[in-house]
């Protein structure tokens, strides 16, 4: 059973697994400079919803105690969600610029 609040976040994570291997085979398929764009897009995105993530937690803490539990709140799951999916995507293309075996930015 789901735990409540927490629905949004379940759901990104099985649309991220549901995604992941057609997303690993175009990723294997196109060359280095678009797997390096791709990461670009997808740490961009991380990093926007892991910064909006801390902003709530702060919040969350600030309005309700340090020791609320911000992840289980329904008005909150999306962005916990969100932020799980774009972590999953930005892991995808490191992996298959890994398997490629991709040159890291400034090698």
């Amino acid at each position: 059973m789901t735990a409540p609040g927490s629905s949004a976040q379940f759901k990104a994570i099985d649309l991220a697994n549901a995604f992941h291997n057609r997303d690993a085979e175009y990723l294997d398929s196109i060359g280095p400079d678009r797997r390096a764009e791709q990461e670009r897009i997808r740490e961009g995105l991380y990093m926007y919803a892991d910064q909006l993530w801390d902003v709530i937690k702060a919040r969350a803490r600030r309005d309700h105690g340090s020791g609320y539990n911000t992840a289980a709140d329904p008005a909150y799951a999306g962005v916990a969600g969100m932020r799980d999916l774009a972590s999953e995507l930005l892991a995808t293309v490191q992996d298959a610029m890994a398997r490629a075996g991709d040159d890291e930015p400034g090698d």
